[in-house]
């Protein structure tokens, strides 16, 4: 989806603000909400969702589920690992780093994570980073196939007698329409999505390619889904279509959650 200039449609109290928005973290966004009740629709207030509910405003459906942050960070980042393999290396294992704290703090879910789930600390996440590179350790060719992850994160959910979790791998040669429709209907479920790009030929994508992240979060906008893509620390909405089709026979592809 091109951006378009700033523009708005009314809605009851949210309206939808269209055009590259630049944030706090640096990053840039097609599509924002704005809360005109709040501050002036120019302002381009964000409207957060701490329970991941949906919001339908006018003819845009977005849902984004509830993440954690480590200081100023969104979730964990491979850059802070100390190891020089994990910092080149690491995306698996902090994509499921991610995932298991998220499990306990919105699953449910127990004795994932080691440490203070009420004050993450850089230093404690590092340390489980630690913990989880045995089971989805750097390695010539990188963590390249799904089924790579599933053993890996797999074992690691074992050990600590998780056996509800489950994981399906989503292969990247899935038709687009069906993948949009499960994207959908996982995060709809409150499940985020490890994806897995190799090769891509967009530039869109240069910042994903050969690497493991989270999608937490989708909107749609006349036709066009949008993903909203967490790494690094940070988070940034990519067009799904764009993502998906990589300009590659050799692909990557989605991790579905889902529970036993």
């Amino acid at each position: 989806m091109q951006p378009l200039l700033p523009n708005k449609k009314a809605a009851d109290r949210y309206v939808t603000v269209y055009g590259n928005v630049k944030m706090p973290d640096g990053t840039e966004h097609a599509i924002i909400m704005a809360d005109r009740t709040k501050s002036p629709i120019t302002d381009c207030a964000i409207l957060q969702s701490p329970m991941g509910l949906i919001f339908n405003t006018g003819d845009t459906m977005k849902k984004e589920l509830p993440h954690f942050a480590i200081g100023s960070a969104y979730g964990g980042s491979q850059d802070w690992c100390t190891e020089l393999w994990m910092k080149i290396g690491g995306c698996a294992a902090v994509t499921a780093c991610d995932s298991s704290i998220f499990f306990m703090l919105h699953k449910g879910r127990r004795e994932l994570y080691p440490y203070a789930l009420n004050d993450i600390s850089r230093r404690d996440y590092v340390d489980f980073t630690d913990i989880m590179r045995p089971y989805l350790h750097p390695r010539e060719g990188g963590v390249d196939r799904l089924d790579i992850y599933i053993d890996g994160f797999g074992r690691f959910l074992r050990d600590r007698d998780e056996s509800a979790i489950q994981m399906t791998p989503w292969p990247g040669e899935r038709d687009l329409t069906a993948t949009e429709a499960v994207v959908k209907k996982q995060i709809e479920n409150g499940w985020l999505i490890p994806c897995l790009t190799l090769y891509h030929r967009h530039p869109s994508m240069s910042d994903y390619v050969w690497h493991w992240y989270l999608l937490n979060g989708y909107a749609e906008q006349d036709r066009t889904l949008l993903v909203k893509a967490v790494t690094f620390g940070s988070w940034r909405w990519l067009d799904f279509s764009v993502l998906w089709n990589t300009g590659y026979d050799r692909k990557g592809g989605l991790i579905l959650y889902s529970t036993s």
